[in-house]
């Protein structure tokens, strides 16, 4: 498939970190998945592109495969589109991409996009 459609970031990451709740101690509360970080990208250019979109599938942005982590991370939210585009006849399993997950806890709207002020989740 030279143009697949792609997976909404909720459909691929079903989350809630129930294990977080810590409000007898007067921490956070639990919660869902906000949002993910792409913090690393192994795949290579013979194998294909990992691509996310964050306007439905209308335009399509290249996973960087350097310079990501947990500083310098792509964060989405889960109405983000991410998929895979192979190479000309290349067949098997893509390298992998690193992520961390958020409940969305000191994230505002205009955090999506950068890694900065959010709770990850691992």
């Amino acid at each position: 498939v030279s143009s697949p459609s792609g997976a909404a970031v909720s459909g691929l990451f079903s989350l809630t970190d129930t294990n977080d709740n810590q409000t007898a101690l007067g921490g956070s509360s639990a919660g869902t998945l906000t949002a993910i970080a792409l913090t690393g990208n192994a795949a290579t250019a013979g194998q294909g592109t990992w691509q996310y979109s964050t306007d439905s599938g209308a335009n399509w942005t290249a996973v960087a495969t350097s310079g990501l982590s947990d500083s310098s991370a792509v964060v989405l939210n889960t109405s983000a589109l991410l998929r895979f585009v192979p190479a000309a006849v290349w067949n098997g399993t893509p390298g992998s991409l690193t992520v961390r997950v958020s409940d969305g806890t000191g994230l505002s709207a205009a955090s999506y996009g950068t890694a900065k002020n959010l709770d990850w989740m691992g």
